[in-house]
């Protein structure tokens, strides 16, 4: 149960661990007192202080920020009270995959669809957004209602469109936006399995359905001002599977799409012979995180080519490809990342993402072409340090190094927002 008011002890419940970190003036307990009784000012009077919420682009993108501690808190408490009345709970990614990838591999015949809706942020009505939160009633408070519109005015203010992106609520708000979306998609007599991350939607169907009927009513119960991506509207359809179809050492026809970082690669014809007569699916690295991590090589090798200092470019191609344990200062946790971590699902006895990735890193050391490797001098003994590093050895085998505040610092700052 969650006290939605606005008073000294909800506040001061919404501080973490992480804030005397980020903001170490609080570390005096007059001022941690002080900071919470301004966040309560603010969230009794929002309109006096969402100044406060400032604005910077983001790959073309207007994102919103809190400046303040104050202001921090205070839209913290906002979406602990909207995550409450919308009754929410984190979303496990892995658990996610792995139950997606379970119902890929039932024998029966299904449809997929893979839908992205367009400009998520900028296109949501905020009169809908409204119109949604009165809706609900007394699970979500009159103040709380008070201050979203205090901070959507603010927005629309500054001559933005829709809902801001970047604050603790955002993602919080897009929930509510499409929750009718959801409840009208799984209520649907043909839907076996719907999924929603944000604005990427996985549906899986009996097949049933007529095609052009479906999307047809997918775009009906979108919320006010929404619509689908054309050009990110896919999906494939696959018919019963016959375990006596199957024949050992055939090599399967895949239908593959991306989804949450990875690449699913879902057996249609040809099959194999698989356990308890069920379609093979199998996971990789999704092809936009192969690009990304392709993209930090370069950039790691640019730093370089900057300041020639070769033990942080060691560290740079070491953290890509090996795992590290992180201390999570908001949760007081430790937490375990790096090329398996990220991506534990992957089978390193089908991935052939994380060879290429190997083979674009052993290629760039050889080349003396193009803007960047002509740039690029190494000695013989910095080469061969270079190319010990393995992102398949690294994902199999679970390599871990460590690493300091100060120097995953410095490692990460060469890939600021990209």
């Amino acid at each position: 149960m969650v006290d939605q008011a606005f008073a000294i002890h909800t506040v001061r419940s919404c501080v973490r661990r992480i804030d005397f970190f980020n903001f170490p003036h609080i570390k005096n307990q007059s001022a941690l007192d002080a900071e919470v009784e301004s966040a309560v000012a603010f969230l009794d009077d929002p309109s006096k202080y969402v100044g406060e919420i400032l604005y910077s682009s983001l790959h073309g993108k207007p994102v919103a920020r809190t400046s303040t501690f104050r202001s921090a808190l205070a839209i913290r408490k906002v979406n602990q009270n909207l995550r409450y009345g919308l009754n929410a709970s984190a979303d496990d990614r892995r658990a996610i995959v792995q139950s997606l990838r379970g119902v890929l591999a039932e024998g029966v015949p299904y449809s997929l669809y893979k839908l992205d809706v367009r400009r998520f942020f900028e296109s949501t009505s905020v009169d809908y957004v409204a119109s949604t939160l009165a809706g609900a009633d007394k699970s979500v408070s009159l103040g709380t209602r008070r201050v979203i519109n205090a901070v959507l005015d603010r927005h629309a203010g500054g001559g933005y469109s829709g809902i801001p992106r970047g604050l603790a609520i955002s993602s919080t708000l897009a929930e509510w936006v499409m929750s009718g979306f959801d409840r009208a998609v799984e209520g649907h007599d043909e839907v076996f399995y719907f999924r929603r991350y944000v604005d990427d939607i996985t549906i899986v169907t009996s097949q049933r359905e007529d095609p052009s009927d479906f999307r047809r009513f997918l775009e009906s119960v979108l919320p006010e001002g929404l619509e689908f991506k054309k050009s990110k509207d896919s999906g494939f359809s696959v018919k019963r599977f016959r375990s006596k179809d199957a024949r050992a050492g055939k090599i399967p026809d895949f239908e593959n799409f991306d989804y949450l970082g990875y690449e699913f690669n879902v057996a249609i014809d040809k099959h194999r012979i698989e356990p308890f007569g069920r379609r093979e699916v199998w996971l990789d690295v999704a092809k936009g995180k192969v690009s990304k991590i392709k993209t930090r090589i370069i950039k790691a090798f640019l730093g370089f080519i900057s300041d020639k200092n070769f033990d942080l470019l060691d560290r740079r191609i070491r953290h890509l490809t090996s795992n590290l344990s992180l201390l999570d200062r908001s949760r007081s946790v430790r937490r375990v990342v790096g090329i398996h971590y990220n991506y534990p699902l992957v089978e390193c006895a089908k991935t052939q993402a994380l060879h290429e990735l190997d083979k674009f890193l052993q290629s760039a050391l050889k080349s003396s072409k193009g803007r960047v490797f002509r740039r690029l001098v190494l000695t013989s003994a910095q080469r061969a340090q270079l190319a010990k590093h393995s992102f398949y050895a690294g994902a199999k085998s679970r390599r871990f190094f460590q690493m300091g505040v100060k120097s995953l610092g410095q490692v990460q700052k060469v890939w600021k927002h990209g």
